[in-house]
């Protein structure tokens, strides 16, 4: 581990360790290399040590590239002083330092992260690269916030190598992490920073999207939401309830959570409670010893047993029959299970997430689901959105779900207006409906690109070419600037039938002839 040393007329005044937090250096009180100099600036320098190296950031607001600091290199700073990189020789305690100290992580959270400001369409995203942003309300700021409430240069965010830190830069209101004051905080996906007025969100760029990571693809309003509900839901231990219709993706939700979750390394057993025979779904919950009923040839392990130490997924947990669901509850309550035929409780540690695409209280309300267990499994809730709120996503799921069925027809890409026509459905079987389309419309299609004939063909069908309603179909001709014919053309329709659609309906009344 290298040191910083900061010198005066060449003589040596203080070494300060270069570890994962950035070293803010300049003559304000609340840098953490404090030099006394009317030269500089109140805070003039940024250090970083990031995976090895270590750089030097210019703090003036011109957004300037870093300077690399190699061992032995010095940086005058003001008129008599200097910061120079010395290397340590390392003893027995600066080894156990550096061990706790993970300089070289992979976590490093700023080229992973984006913040996002705002919400809804009109929610803007800024995707944070190595360098520091500086964050407020003047032109001299990297992000530019319009709030009066907001300083000029009210807080920093500062990649280091063990993640990202936020800085406050002496506002006049402060900066609020997760509604709690800092001056100087690490910050993670989900993390929300609130300057003035102003909500900032932290949102993991790298995950979204990305179909090889968790399966989840899309950067609509929509779906940032759901993904936000993930990062949080997955950083602790509490039972969730991930609701949301049929075909949206809920099973992919619950992976993901498991994934970013401390138990990642453990199992992941997922469980369809709907799918199960009646007369084997006790046997498959809580498991079974020998001899336990006719059949059973041998002991089994129920699916608790089988998650102790990672995640239980319990798809379609509306569908548990309520003679289980008191024993499920005190499952949930002390953590112990009995196999049937069994005289001894099994302890186990399990993470437990649910899906429903029903509403469980409605069913709590006419007695159908207890409410005590309710309570157990919704402890944190996640709610997806169905596909018609995020048709955004639409055109990248598509090449998606294209791009996976190239291994066995081929590569193949969808025209333009093909994706809008896709994108102008109405998806009522969500993802799983859009699934079923691009795959009809990759086998039926004999050339490399999927026409928007292709897509109307495989809608007509699955009987879905009717589902546009006036509004949508307006959508669709703004896009296409008032263009009828262009409009028609994407949808795959006569231009026609398109006039009739959009004209409206005049009451019965007024179409009749005067009779006085």
């Amino acid at each position: 581990m290298d040191v910083l040393m900061l010198s005066y007329r060449g003589e040596a005044l203080r070494e300060f360790p270069l570890r994962s937090t950035p070293l803010e250096v300049g003559r304000g009180a609340g840098c953490d290399i404090v030099v006394h100099d009317p030269a500089l600036r109140d805070r003039h320098l940024l250090v970083t040590a990031q995976k090895g190296a270590v750089f030097v950031y210019e703090l003036d607001g011109a957004n300037a590239a870093p300077m690399p600091m190699g061992t032995g290199q010095m940086i005058p700073l003001g008129r008599h002083h200097a910061l120079s990189r010395l290397p340590v020789v390392p003893t027995r305690e600066l080894r156990i330092d550096v061990a706790t100290e993970p300089i070289a992580s992979d976590r490093g959270a700023g080229p992973q992260l984006s913040v996002v400001i705002g919400r809804g369409h009109e929610a803007r995203r800024v995707a944070l690269g190595a360098r520091p942003l500086t964050i407020g309300s003047g032109t001299e700021s990297d992000l530019r916030l319009s709030d009066r409430t907001v300083s000029a240069r009210h807080c920093r965010l500062e990649p280091c190598a063990d993640g990202l830190r936020v800085r406050d830069l002496g506002s006049r209101n402060g900066t609020l992490l997760d509604g709690v004051l800092v001056s100087l905080a690490r910050v993670d996906a989900g993390s929300v920073l609130r300057l003035g007025r102003t909500d900032l969100r932290l949102v993991a760029r790298g995950r979204r999207g990305d179909a090889r990571a968790s399966g989840l693809i899309g950067e609509s309003s929509a779906m940032h939401g759901v993904l936000e509900q993930v990062e949080r839901c997955s950083r602790n231990s509490y039972s969730t309830l991930i609701t949301g219709e049929s075909g949206t993706g809920k099973e992919l939700i619950a992976r993901a959570v498991h994934d970013r979750s401390a138990v990642a390394a453990g199992p992941y057993v997922a469980v369809n409670c709907g799918g199960m025979s009646t007369s084997l779904i006790e046997s498959e919950l809580f498991g079974h010893e020998k001899g336990a009923f006719t059949g059973a040839g041998g002991a089994r392990r129920g699916v608790f047993e089988q998650a102790d130490g990672g995640t239980l997924f319990l798809d379609e947990i509306g569908e548990l029959p309520m003679a289980l669901q008191k024993r499920f509850l005190r499952v949930l309550e002390n953590w112990e299970v009995r196999r049937l035929g069994s005289e001894r409780s099994i302890r186990v540690q399990v993470r437990v997430v649910a899906a429903t695409h029903r509403d469980l209280r409605v069913m709590v309300a006419d007695g159908s689901f207890r409410q005590d267990l309710y309570y157990r499994i919704a402890q944190l809730g996640i709610r997806v959105p169905p596909l018609r709120d995020r048709l955004d996503d639409v055109p990248s799921l598509a090449t998606h779900f294209l791009a996976a069925c190239a291994e066995e027809l081929g590569t193949k890409h969808f025209s333009e207006a093909a994706l809008e026509r896709l994108s102008a459905h109405h998806w009522p079987g969500n993802v799983r409906e859009l699934l079923n389309a691009v795959r009809r419309a990759a086998v039926a299609c004999p050339s490399v690109v999927i026409s928007v004939d292709d897509v109307v063909q495989v809608l007509e069908d699955m009987g879905a070419t009717h589902d546009l309603d006036a509004e949508r179909l307006r959508a669709i001709v703004n896009t296409h600037r008032g263009n009828l014919t262009a409009a028609a053309r994407a949808l795959g329709i006569p231009r026609t039938t398109l006039r009739y659609r959009l004209k409206p309906r005049r009451r019965a009344n007024r179409d009749e002839p005067s009779t006085g």
